[in-house]
């Protein structure tokens, strides 16, 4: 991903092109996984008010309040790694 970038240009250093790279590679997975929980989190709340038969509010707090706690649920087991993943699944 880096190489093509480095290759096509001339005006900025091997350096500075590396770390905009890089840069943007980052952003991009952390809007990435920002958008898909708040899509979840929206997702999960709209059950509810189903489930609930529209006699259910959802405020902009609850949906930032379950985005939070999705974000860091996956951090989570994002953290826990494929061994100790495999030991929680049922066989």
């Amino acid at each position: 991903m880096l190489l093509w970038p480095v290759q096509q240009t001339r005006l900025f250093t091997t350096l500075e092109v590396g770390w905009l790279v890089g840069w943007l590679n980052i952003l991009g997975q952390v809007a990435g996984m920002s958008s898909t929980e708040f899509g979840l989190s929206n997702m999960i709340w709209a059950a509810v008010v189903v489930a609930k038969d529209g006699n259910y509010e959802v405020t902009s707090g609850k949906v930032v309040g379950l985005f939070v706690g999705l974000l860091v649920f996956h951090g989570i087991l994002v953290r826990l790694g494929h061994v100790r993943l495999v030991e929680l699944a049922p066989s």
